[in-house]
């Protein structure tokens, strides 16, 4: 999502568009995959743009409750940030040796999961799946695998 897209989805919901707000969209946009906390402020710190730390987790924060970014908890427990395109939830593979993500296309388990809330007299608002392993190139790394 651009950072045009972003910044008119916080306009359209009444948010105010700082130049530092609009900074931090830019480079959150620049990215192609995810990203941490930490990797964003560095990046606007190299950039020299002025943006404090706080604005940078205020405008993550927000993202998120506005559902325009997601977090993913990797592997080494770092937080990394994704941008999503619909608002709507995703679900990830995510490599456990060197944080490759993937985003997959459709939810799998929908259904499924609406099925056993509802059998269960709960209301599901929503769900998130992460699945954890080895992306292609890690698992051909591995000693002693056999990549037959």
């Amino acid at each position: 999502m651009s950072s045009e897209a972003l910044a008119e989805a916080l306009l359209a919901r009444g948010y105010q568009l700082t130049e530092a707000r609009r900074t931090v969209l830019t480079a959150i946009s620049a990215w192609s995959g995810c990203f941490s906390s930490r990797e964003l402020c560095r990046k606007l710190q190299a950039e020299r743009s002025g943006v404090g730390r706080a604005t940078v987790f205020r405008t993550l924060n927000l993202l998120l409750e506005l559902g325009l970014l997601e977090r993913i908890r990797g592997t080494d427990d770092v937080e990394r940030y994704l941008v999503t395109c619909t608002g709507d939830h995703h679900h990830h593979l995510i490599c456990s040796s060197c944080g490759w993500v993937e985003e997959l296309p459709e939810c799998p388990v929908a259904d499924k999961l609406a099925e056993l809330a509802a059998a269960r007299h709960f209301q599901m608002k929503s769900h998130s799946l992460e699945v954890y392993g080895l992306c292609e190139r890690c698992a051909g790394k591995r000693p002693g695998q056999s990549n037959k």
